[in-house]
């Protein structure tokens, strides 16, 4: 693979949470529309509980996409969304979709392993903490159970690796406002041969 970053390919079915969704434009004439999304994930523990996580995304949606969104989006519809992860998810292409209850959140992601923290849950499961580079972004990576303890000895920094999962977030407080900070957790993970 040379060291080559290929970046994050994001996936998501969510709905649209923002309630103003204006057009700015950029100096050039440049539309831009941000909306934000939540995508939830529901589950059912072991004791038989149902658990619910919501991730919420901020989407940089760019010319003439941006302008069609805006006459149409409102708060509460369903959006596939196809990006690229930076600051923000940068839309390659949106879709309406029907309502429903179906969520979808996935990434692919190709970096380079900057650093590596074995650890152990409090269920002294498996679990390991990456920092990958990718393009210009740091981007934090988490790997749990059997993926963990699959790659727990076959990782080293500088190392190439491709990760599929899903896509979290929180909002963090900076000098400029609130941004998102966002993370991976790591379903499937694969190592390539630097040499």
């Amino acid at each position: 693979m040379n060291n080559q970053v290929l970046g994050c390919q994001v996936n998501l079915l969510g709905n649209v949470v923002s309630k103003q969704n204006t057009v700015r434009y950029f100096a050039d004439g440049k539309a831009v529309l941000m909306l934000d999304l939540v995508v939830k994930k529901s589950w059912k523990t072991a004791q038989g509980e149902f658990k619910t996580h919501d991730t919420f995304v901020t989407v940089r949606v760019l010319d003439t996409l941006a302008e069609q969104l805006a006459k149409r989006v409102q708060a509460g519809d369903a959006l596939f969304v196809q990006g690229r992860l930076g600051k923000y998810i940068e839309a390659v292409q949106c879709q309406w979709a029907d309502k429903n209850k179906l969520f979808w959140n996935q990434v692919y992601c190709s970096g380079v392993v900057s650093q590596i923290e074995r650890l152990k849950s409090v269920s002294d499961a498996d679990y390991i903490k990456l920092l990958l580079q990718v393009e210009q972004l740091s981007l934090e990576v988490n790997l749990r159970g059997k993926t963990a303890e699959l790659m727990l000895d076959k990782l080293t920094e500088q190392q190439s690796l491709l990760v599929e999962g899903a896509l979290g977030s929180k909002s963090v407080k900076t000098p400029q406002g609130y941004e998102r900070q966002y993370w991976i957790d790591g379903h499937t993970c694969v190592n390539f041969d630097n040499s």
